[in-house]
């Protein structure tokens, strides 16, 4: 049997991003006939898979190159691929949908027309470079009076989904202190509560149903609670699900096969030219919400 090279893929710190990474990484190996070596998502219970070494040429792949790669069919298989990066476009992803469903362990869907709206708050709550993606919360409700849905669910990783105050930020500070982004800026803890307080405010006029088990952060994570894969599964059992710019909600709307999702089309506009298109995938059923003017913050930190 003739040899035949590999992907080997680079894992960087994220559930949602390990996603990216996999998927894209196997994406690739598929359809040029290669290997995949990466080492496991244990959460997703994707066991680490290995290949021969070879002595065969490497191409490096990253975010800049990943498309002209993915694309190109004149490559033989007898080429190795080091791939290390983010992958957060939509476009690699729907030519392949049911193939990469397909990959993961199917979740028990919901029969009624509910809708679930993911919040990722706990740090995005406290560092700079998130809070200047917070958007209003009105922006929110604006919305959710734009669809049709039932009822509505919250889930989040906030250890509770009621008014918060200074001990309870503290609280979260103290907790992501301990993880691996310890040197961030942090905003005023005074800004942190009162948009926390505003959110629910403003949510908790449709008398949402909440999905907030409010158990400890998995130790040096900083903020990942230890039933974060119970709200993954929840999420993924949803046929409506609304979210800002979380990775880990937009991978749970596409492997549940959320017949309507609905990202924040902006997604994280701090990031300016370095920003990613999830918000505006372009799937079926999938239509962004709210505008750039929705981030209030953006412009004051």
């Amino acid at each position: 049997m003739d040899m035949i090279g590999s992907v080997r893929v680079k894992y960087t710190i994220g559930f949602g991003n390990n996603i990216f990474q996999y998927v894209f990484a196997r994406i690739l190996a598929e359809t040029k006939g290669l290997f995949l070596i990466q080492d496991g998502i244990e959460p997703l219970n994707i066991p680490k898979s290995t290949a021969e070494k070879n002595n065969f040429n490497t191409i490096q792949v990253n975010d800049s190159n990943a498309m002209e790669i993915l694309c190109n069919t004149n490559l033989s298989n007898n080429i190795n691929y080091d791939v290390s990066g983010y992958f957060e476009d939509y476009r690699f992803y729907g030519p392949y949908i049911k193939d990469i469903q397909s990959w993961f362990k199917p979740i028990p869907k919901r029969k009624d027309n509910d809708l679930i709206l993911h919040f990722r708050l706990q740090n995005r709550l406290i560092e700079v470079n998130h809070i200047k993606n917070r958007v209003n919360p009105k922006a929110y409700t604006d919305f959710l009076n734009t669809i049709e849905f039932d009822k509505l669910h919250i889930v989040t990783d906030a250890a509770k989904w009621e008014k918060h105050n200074l001990s309870d930020i503290e609280l979260i500070t103290k907790q992501f202190l301990a993880g691996p982004n310890a040197n961030s800026k942090l905003i005023d803890p005074n800004i942190s509560m009162n948009y926390m307080n505003e959110l629910v405010s403003e949510i908790n006029q449709f008398n949402p149903i909440i999905h907030c088990v409010g158990n400890g952060v998995n130790g040096g994570s900083g903020y990942h609670r230890s039933s974060f894969m119970d709200d993954f599964n929840l999420i993924r059992s949803f046929n409506n699900v609304m979210f800002q710019d979380s990775t880990f909600s937009w991978w749970a709307a596409f492997l549940g096969n959320a017949t309507n999702a609905y990202p924040f089309k902006p997604w994280k506009p701090n990031k300016g030219n370095r920003n990613k298109n999830l918000g505006q995938s372009k799937y079926p059923g999938w239509k962004g919400w709210g505008n750039i003017n929705d981030c209030t913050y953006l412009e004051k930190y």
